[in-house]
């Protein structure tokens, strides 16, 4: 089943930040990157901050299940995006294009768009509550 706007609303509805975590699992950044979620787990429950991991197009669902289960990051929801139908439905990209990894989309309570981080610096997560 699809993962659509109205499930992000749904989520969305009950914190006050929703971070959709793109990934690849070639993507050596985006390794990094969940680690420390994970990490941080603890400081993003208490600020109110929701993590959806979204696989951006790839089809090898135990590939995908295997690397997010080796960093510990199965404590996040995971969404599978093979054919970025999920990001070309909220405006990420537009039909075709490949999205930039590591790549954060940060919504408000209401599903709405608050900032975009493209690579994750020193103060990843935390920037997801602060900023």
């Amino acid at each position: 089943m699809p993962f659509t706007r109205a499930h992000l609303e749904k989520i969305a509805a009950g914190s006050n930040r929703v971070a959709l975590v793109y990934f690849a699992t070639w993507c050596v950044p985006c390794r990094a990157g969940m680690k420390a979620l994970v990490n941080s787990r603890q400081e993003l429950e208490q600020n109110g901050i929701k993590i959806v991991l979204v696989n951006a197009g790839e089809r090898e669902e135990a590939k995908i299940k295997k690397m997010v289960e080796s960093l510990g990051a199965n404590v996040f929801p995971v969404v599978i995006d093979p054919y970025k139908r999920l990001s070309e439905g909220i405006g990420l990209i537009k039909e075709g294009e490949n999205i930039a990894l590591p790549m954060t989309l940060v919504v408000n309570q209401a599903g709405k768009p608050v900032f975009m981080i493209g690579q994750e610096g020193i103060d990843w997560p935390s920037i997801l509550w602060t900023k």
